[in-house]
């Protein structure tokens, strides 16, 4: 599962026109007091986290990525096929 966090402090209002623009799939929290940014140690925008089925952090990217390319589908369909 995919989940975006947003950590604009104008929230729903700043949040939802963007999310609309892009089409983003997937569900965005708000969290505008930024308690996760704080809670996580993030250090810089976008931080991704990719936790297997387990709960255990598997890999980590600070600042934008290629998400869609060969090396990160491959890290997913590892993870992906140790859930079946």
């Amino acid at each position: 599962m995919l989940v975006g966090v947003a950590i604009d402090r104008e929230g729903k209002s700043a949040v939802a026109p963007f999310v609309k623009k892009h089409a983003i799939p997937f569900p965005i929290l708000l969290d505008p007091e930024g308690a996760a940014q704080i809670l996580y140690m993030v250090r810089g925008t976008p931080t991704t986290f990719i936790i297997d089925h387990r709960g255990d952090l598997v890999g980590m990217g600070i600042g934008p990525r290629q998400w869609d390319g060969e090396e990160s589908l491959k890290l997913f369909r590892k993870l992906l096929a140790e859930v079946k």
